[in-house]
């Protein structure tokens, strides 16, 4: 407003130019304050939204140099925007941002109704071949067991990859609990077939490993109530299978799940599940 009471628009002066470069780039900068993230972290942020991985360089050069791209911007907007509906402003919290992100864009990568379709859709093999570590909590762990054969298990052994395989104590009262809820009323039909592929991978693969490769194959037992069946494949697939009462687990759904933040995300939560669980394995 000017001394005569008038508001005058800037646009009105035809010599007016916006620099809209300018202001792409401070608004985005803006955002990575806001969200308290270093140009490396932003960056992390920013991938799964806009579907790439810009580079720290990238970012910093957006910020000082460069124009942003448009859905750079945009996803800049929706992140800041989520992160001071949730109270996050001025905070730099790793957990807040991953809740935030797994609430728009979850690291669910695909649902299956079944453990039958998702077999289907995903063997064993297109997983487990050529992987370096692989970790497997559950109950009688038939993905392994009885859909991977064991010439191919001991191939992946030898070859280097560290294999972990977490049973259900047999004779625990867990598994007779498991068993009543599947509706067996005598006890025995879900221990026994744990047993038998618990020798499976004892007899049939670990004893006719070389010396060299049985220290990176690891099978051992826990005893507590069962909720979900666990593989997690290199630090970066997560395969989730629950047990639901009054359910045979084959019948349950499956969650395919494939890392996508350092921290936050269901990814975080089902590792801290199977670690907890192999730290309290009893054999």
């Amino acid at each position: 407003m000017t001394t005569d009471g008038k508001v005058h628009r800037i646009t009105d002066h035809g010599s007016y130019k916006p620099d809209v470069a300018s202001l792409a780039r401070r608004q985005l900068a803006s955002a990575r304050r806001a969200l308290n993230l270093s140009a490396d972290e932003f960056a992390k942020v920013l991938a799964p939204v806009i579907k790439w991985t810009p580079s720290a360089e990238v970012i910093e050069s957006w910020e000082s140099s460069a124009t942003p791209p448009g859905d750079v911007l945009v996803a800049a907007g929706i992140l800041t925007s989520g992160a001071s509906s949730a109270g996050a402003t001025n905070s730099r919290d790793d957990d807040l941002v991953g809740q935030l992100m797994t609430e728009r864009y979850s690291d669910v990568a695909a649902v299956y109704p079944s453990r039958a379709e998702f077999a289907n859709a995903m063997p064993p093999d297109s997983f487990l071949s050529g992987a370096s570590d692989i970790a497997i909590a559950g109950l009688s762990l038939n993905l392994i067991c009885q859909q991977y054969t064991d010439h191919q298990i001991r191939e992946l052994v030898e070859n280097g990859t560290r294999l972990r395989a977490l049973f259900l104590e047999p004779e625990s009262d867990a598994m007779r609990a498991r068993e009543l809820e599947e509706g067996y009323h005598d006890p025995g039909k879900l221990s026994l077939l744990t047993t038998m592929n618990m020798e499976i991978l004892q007899q049939r693969v670990y004893d006719q490993l070389s010396n060299d490769a049985r220290p990176r194959m690891q099978i051992a037992t826990y005893s507590e109530t069962i909720r979900f069946n666990l593989i997690i494949v290199d630090d970066e697939l997560c395969i989730a299978q629950p047990y639901l009462p009054a359910t045979r687990g084959v019948d349950a759904p499956t969650f395919v799940i494939k890392r996508q933040w350092a921290t936050g995300g269901m990814f975080g939560v089902f590792q801290q599940m199977l670690d907890h669980l192999w730290d309290r394995r009893t054999s």
